[in-house]
């Protein structure tokens, strides 16, 4: 009796190990970065990148889209072979102040898929190119990315973002507070 009572809960033991197992083979992504940051605010590229951690990855997938529950979907990356854990932005373009959120799911060498990570944010900058200004020239210092103009803080008045590029690069938000 002892011997069938040791079989019976070894076996029990194994069945839930063997399920538990092909339930969670392959761990969601997670460490979600865009432009090497954690849900930035400001992001001054038309083209963000996103990077992540896998514990094993040959292919991926990744969503952007404008609503939290993916319902428009600005990109889907389809799925991409690859071990690289990072792509860039190749989607519809999108519009300055606006929070999108995006999410990554990866596969294993045996064709098994991730859950998709948990859901990671990016807000766009304002853009303003050197072309779209009527107001005069502009002389732009080469550290100079891009300039965002816009009520960032939604006060009800105009603020100024400067993104910097190269080495060093800092982004300064000017707020404006309504004094002169």
């Amino acid at each position: 009796m002892r011997k069938r009572t040791a079989f019976f809960i070894r076996g029990l033991f194994a069945a839930f190990v063997l399920e538990a197992s092909l339930c969670f083979a392959v761990p969601a992504p997670t460490g979600l970065l865009c432009n090497n940051k954690t849900n930035p605010v400001y992001v001054d590229s038309p083209e963000p990148s996103f990077s992540w951690s896998a514990s094993t990855q040959v292919a991926y997938r990744l969503l952007v889209a404008d609503s939290n529950d993916f319902g428009q979907m600005k990109w889907n990356s389809g799925i991409v072979t690859s071990s690289v854990k990072s792509c860039v932005y190749a989607g519809a373009s999108l519009s300055g102040n606006t929070t999108y959120y995006w999410k990554v799911q990866v596969s294993s060498a045996s064709g098994e898929y991730s859950q998709y990570s948990d859901t990671a944010t990016f807000r766009m900058n304002l853009f303003l190119k050197k072309s779209s200004f009527a107001g005069g020239d502009i002389n732009f210092n080469e550290d100079v990315g891009s300039i965002g103009v816009g009520d960032l803080d939604n006060d009800g008045d105009i603020d100024i973002v400067l993104g910097g590029k190269g080495a060093g690069a800092m982004t300064r938000f000017y707020e404006n507070d309504g004094m002169s």
